[in-house]
Protein backbone atom coordinates (compact mmCIF):
# COMPACT_ATOMS: atom_id res chain seq x y z
CA UNK A 1 0.00 0.00 0.00
CA UNK A 2 1.13 3.75 0.14
CA UNK A 3 1.67 5.62 2.69
CA UNK A 4 -0.24 8.45 4.54
CA UNK A 5 0.79 10.62 7.56
CA UNK A 6 -0.40 13.23 10.14
CA UNK A 7 1.18 15.24 13.10
CA UNK A 8 -0.06 17.84 14.82
CA UNK A 9 3.02 20.31 15.93
CA UNK A 10 2.51 23.34 17.99
CA UNK A 11 -0.98 23.31 17.33
CA UNK A 12 -0.62 23.06 13.41
CA UNK A 13 -1.58 19.87 11.80
CA UNK A 14 0.95 18.39 9.20
CA UNK A 15 -0.40 15.83 6.67
CA UNK A 16 1.98 13.62 4.16
CA UNK A 17 1.07 11.31 1.57
CA UNK A 18 3.01 9.79 -1.72
CA UNK A 19 1.06 10.76 -4.80
CA UNK A 20 1.32 7.02 -6.92
CA UNK A 21 -1.20 4.81 -8.20
CA UNK A 22 -0.83 1.43 -9.30
CA UNK A 23 -2.63 -1.73 -11.08
CA UNK A 24 -3.12 -5.32 -9.49
CA UNK A 25 0.41 -6.11 -10.84
CA UNK A 26 2.31 -3.20 -9.35
CA UNK A 27 2.63 -1.11 -12.30
CA UNK A 28 2.30 2.54 -12.01
CA UNK A 29 -1.14 3.58 -13.51
CA UNK A 30 -0.97 7.94 -12.69
CA UNK A 31 0.82 9.97 -10.30
CA UNK A 32 -1.99 12.63 -8.69
CA UNK A 33 -1.85 14.30 -5.24
CA UNK A 34 -3.47 12.73 -2.54
CA UNK A 35 -4.21 15.27 0.01
CA UNK A 36 -7.67 16.87 -1.17
CA UNK A 37 -9.22 19.88 0.36
CA UNK A 38 -12.51 18.93 2.07
CA UNK A 39 -15.58 20.88 -0.11
CA UNK A 40 -16.71 24.34 2.62
CA UNK A 41 -14.20 23.41 5.10
CA UNK A 42 -10.99 24.70 6.63
CA UNK A 43 -10.06 21.00 6.06
CA UNK A 44 -8.17 17.57 4.20
CA UNK A 45 -8.34 14.62 3.73
CA UNK A 46 -6.56 11.48 2.35
CA UNK A 47 -7.30 8.30 1.26
CA UNK A 48 -5.72 5.19 0.39
CA UNK A 49 -6.72 2.18 -1.42
CA UNK A 50 -9.29 3.09 -4.29
CA UNK A 51 -8.67 6.62 -6.47
CA UNK A 52 -12.62 7.12 -7.11
CA UNK A 53 -12.89 7.19 -3.05
CA UNK A 54 -11.26 10.98 -3.82
CA UNK A 55 -14.22 12.49 -5.72
CA UNK A 56 -16.85 10.70 -4.28
CA UNK A 57 -15.88 12.07 -0.70
CA UNK A 58 -15.71 15.67 -2.14
CA UNK A 59 -19.33 14.82 -3.64
CA UNK A 60 -20.82 13.72 -0.57
CA UNK A 61 -19.04 16.18 1.51
CA UNK A 62 -20.42 19.17 -0.98
CA UNK A 63 -23.74 17.83 -0.92
CA UNK A 64 -24.23 17.26 2.90
CA UNK A 65 -23.25 21.44 3.12
CA UNK A 66 -21.59 21.16 6.59
CA UNK A 67 -21.00 24.48 7.97
CA UNK A 68 -18.34 23.67 10.40
CA UNK A 69 -16.27 20.36 11.70
CA UNK A 70 -18.01 19.42 14.28
CA UNK A 71 -20.79 19.51 11.99
CA UNK A 72 -18.68 17.16 9.69
CA UNK A 73 -18.10 15.15 12.29
CA UNK A 74 -21.66 14.56 13.59
CA UNK A 75 -22.84 14.09 10.17
CA UNK A 76 -20.36 11.09 9.49
CA UNK A 77 -22.21 7.99 9.97
CA UNK A 78 -24.51 9.44 6.98
CA UNK A 79 -21.28 9.96 5.41
CA UNK A 80 -19.67 6.97 5.59
CA UNK A 81 -22.61 4.93 4.62
CA UNK A 82 -23.07 6.71 1.67
CA UNK A 83 -19.08 6.55 0.75
CA UNK A 84 -19.44 2.96 1.47
CA UNK A 85 -22.41 2.28 -0.88
CA UNK A 86 -20.35 3.95 -3.50
CA UNK A 87 -17.74 2.53 -3.71
CA UNK A 88 -19.28 -1.35 -3.24
CA UNK A 89 -17.75 -1.62 -0.23
CA UNK A 90 -14.42 -2.02 -1.63
CA UNK A 91 -11.04 -1.86 1.39
CA UNK A 92 -10.00 1.37 1.82
CA UNK A 93 -8.84 3.93 4.27
CA UNK A 94 -9.40 7.96 4.65
CA UNK A 95 -8.20 10.71 7.10
CA UNK A 96 -9.23 13.68 7.34
CA UNK A 97 -7.63 16.98 9.34
CA UNK A 98 -9.43 19.93 10.62
CA UNK A 99 -10.02 22.14 13.73
CA UNK A 100 -13.18 21.91 16.46
CA UNK A 101 -14.35 24.87 17.67
CA UNK A 102 -16.31 23.19 20.44
CA UNK A 103 -13.12 21.38 21.65
CA UNK A 104 -10.49 24.00 20.74
CA UNK A 105 -8.22 21.80 19.26
CA UNK A 106 -6.69 20.70 16.11
CA UNK A 107 -8.17 16.62 15.24
CA UNK A 108 -7.51 14.48 13.16
CA UNK A 109 -9.88 11.58 12.41
CA UNK A 110 -8.99 7.93 10.74
CA UNK A 111 -11.39 5.36 9.34
CA UNK A 112 -10.71 2.15 7.75
CA UNK A 113 -13.03 -0.83 6.19
CA UNK A 114 -10.07 -3.78 5.86
CA UNK A 115 -11.01 -6.58 7.95
CA UNK A 116 -7.87 -7.45 9.09
CA UNK A 117 -6.27 -4.39 9.23
CA UNK A 118 -2.34 -4.03 9.05
CA UNK A 119 -1.61 -3.26 12.84
CA UNK A 120 -4.66 -5.79 13.73
CA UNK A 121 -5.38 -3.21 16.14
CA UNK A 122 -7.89 -0.83 14.72
CA UNK A 123 -11.00 -2.25 13.85
CA UNK A 124 -12.91 -2.04 10.41
CA UNK A 125 -15.55 0.65 10.06
CA UNK A 126 -15.22 3.20 13.54
CA UNK A 127 -13.77 6.33 13.24
CA UNK A 128 -10.84 7.57 15.41
CA UNK A 129 -9.77 10.50 16.61
CA UNK A 130 -6.27 11.76 17.33
CA UNK A 131 -5.27 15.11 18.52
CA UNK A 132 -1.50 15.00 19.82
CA UNK A 133 1.16 13.36 18.40
CA UNK A 134 2.38 11.97 15.05
CA UNK A 135 0.49 8.31 13.59
CA UNK A 136 0.79 7.23 10.13
CA UNK A 137 -0.47 3.50 7.88
CA UNK A 138 1.95 2.48 5.43
CA UNK A 139 4.85 4.22 7.29
CA UNK A 140 6.04 4.32 10.21
CA UNK A 141 6.80 8.24 11.60
CA UNK A 142 7.26 9.57 14.81
CA UNK A 143 6.68 12.70 16.57
CA UNK A 144 9.45 15.96 15.72
CA UNK A 145 9.47 19.36 15.97
CA UNK A 146 11.22 19.15 12.43
CA UNK A 147 8.45 16.96 11.28
CA UNK A 148 8.99 18.05 7.52
CA UNK A 149 12.47 15.95 7.88
CA UNK A 150 10.69 13.12 9.60
CA UNK A 151 8.09 12.42 7.05
CA UNK A 152 10.61 12.37 4.44
CA UNK A 153 13.12 9.62 6.23
CA UNK A 154 9.74 7.48 6.89
CA UNK A 155 8.43 7.64 3.26
CA UNK A 156 11.81 7.13 1.99
CA UNK A 157 12.32 4.37 4.69
CA UNK A 158 9.05 2.71 3.28
CA UNK A 159 9.16 3.17 0.00
CA UNK A 160 12.63 1.18 -0.37
CA UNK A 161 10.75 -1.98 1.31
CA UNK A 162 8.22 -4.31 -0.52
CA UNK A 163 4.74 -5.42 0.73
CA UNK A 164 1.90 -7.11 -0.48
CA UNK A 165 -0.39 -4.23 -2.45
CA UNK A 166 -2.95 -6.44 -2.72
CA UNK A 167 -3.34 -7.49 1.21
CA UNK A 168 -6.51 -5.08 1.31
CA UNK A 169 -8.45 -7.26 -0.81
CA UNK A 170 -9.10 -10.71 -0.11
CA UNK A 171 -9.05 -13.22 -2.63
CA UNK A 172 -6.23 -11.68 -5.08
CA UNK A 173 -2.94 -13.12 -5.09
CA UNK A 174 -0.51 -11.43 -3.21
CA UNK A 175 1.73 -9.13 -4.95
CA UNK A 176 4.77 -8.25 -3.49
CA UNK A 177 6.19 -4.66 -4.63
CA UNK A 178 7.20 -1.43 -3.92
CA UNK A 179 4.71 0.77 -3.59
CA UNK A 180 5.44 4.45 -2.59
CA UNK A 181 6.48 6.86 -4.73
CA UNK A 182 5.44 9.76 -7.48
CA UNK A 183 6.11 12.47 -4.55
CA UNK A 184 5.70 13.85 -1.27
CA UNK A 185 3.28 15.92 -0.60
CA UNK A 186 3.18 18.08 2.61
CA UNK A 187 0.13 20.41 3.69
CA UNK A 188 0.30 22.48 6.59
CA UNK A 189 -2.91 23.11 8.24
CA UNK A 190 -3.86 25.87 10.46
CA UNK A 191 -6.94 27.71 11.81
CA UNK A 192 -6.50 30.34 9.61
CA UNK A 193 -5.95 28.53 6.24
CA UNK A 194 -3.60 25.97 4.49
CA UNK A 195 -0.15 25.50 2.73
CA UNK A 196 0.74 23.14 0.56
CA UNK A 197 4.29 21.81 -0.78
CA UNK A 198 6.32 18.91 -2.28
CA UNK A 199 9.18 17.63 -0.35
CA UNK A 200 10.49 15.06 -2.90
CA UNK A 201 10.22 13.58 -6.33
CA UNK A 202 10.61 10.56 -7.06
CA UNK A 203 11.85 9.88 -10.59
CA UNK A 204 9.05 6.83 -11.53
CA UNK A 205 6.27 6.64 -14.77
CA UNK A 206 3.30 5.83 -15.75
CA UNK A 207 3.49 2.39 -17.14
CA UNK A 208 6.47 0.82 -14.84
CA UNK A 209 6.84 -0.30 -11.57
CA UNK A 210 8.17 1.40 -8.60
CA UNK A 211 11.88 0.66 -8.67
CA UNK A 212 13.41 2.88 -5.62
CA UNK A 213 17.19 3.80 -6.37
CA UNK A 214 18.22 2.30 -2.82
CA UNK A 215 16.02 -0.87 -3.19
Amino acid sequence: MSAMAAAIVGGKIHLFADAIFYDDDGIVSAIHPKIWKVPGLNASFISRGQGRAFPYFQMIIHECGFATWDELKSGLPLVWKTLDELMDHTPMDILIAGFSEKNDRPEVLYRHTVKGNENGVLAAGNTYIYTEGAFSFGCSIEYSENICAEAIRAFEKSRNEKCDINSYHSGRLSTFAHAIGGRLQHVELTREGDRGEVLLVWPDEVGKRIEPLAA
